[in-house]
């Protein structure tokens, strides 16, 4: 979860961090000011608290309850992109191993760069 503290009282108007595995989190170094804390978590609706309000060397527990989101629910329909099928002509495709080409009865010699023919007199 991201857990972000915002406030005109920072530098950089914001701070984020990221929870541990069992939810703890700790931002440091905050400047005296009033604080608003969002917690997000992707699923779930993002908790505000407003009006926190830190003095100097004071530690603040802020702890929120996240709940799921409802997501919108969605129907696919798949329509097929040809209005008709050719049974008439097919192709059909293969490659043959090196010991398949090698074994077929022809005059010609394949090397992996140049091809040639052989001609027995």
């Amino acid at each position: 979860m991201v857990v972000t503290a915002s406030s005109p009282a920072l530098i950089e108007k914001a701070r984020s961090v990221v929870t541990d595995g069992s939810g703890q989190y700790k931002i440091v170094d905050l400047r005296p000011g009033i604080y608003s804390v969002s917690f997000a978590l992707p699923g779930f609706t993002v908790q505000q608290r407003e009006g926190i309000e830190l003095t100097a060397n004071f530690v603040a527990d802020v702890n929120a309850k996240l709940t799921g989101r409802q997501l919108p629910r969605r129907m696919w329909t798949f329509k097929p992109r040809f209005s008709s099928l050719d049974v008439q002509s097919t192709t059909q495709q293969s490659v043959l191993t090196r010991s398949v080409m090698d074994n077929i009865p022809t005059g010609t010699v394949y090397s992996p760069m140049l091809r040639f023919s052989l001609a027995l007199r």
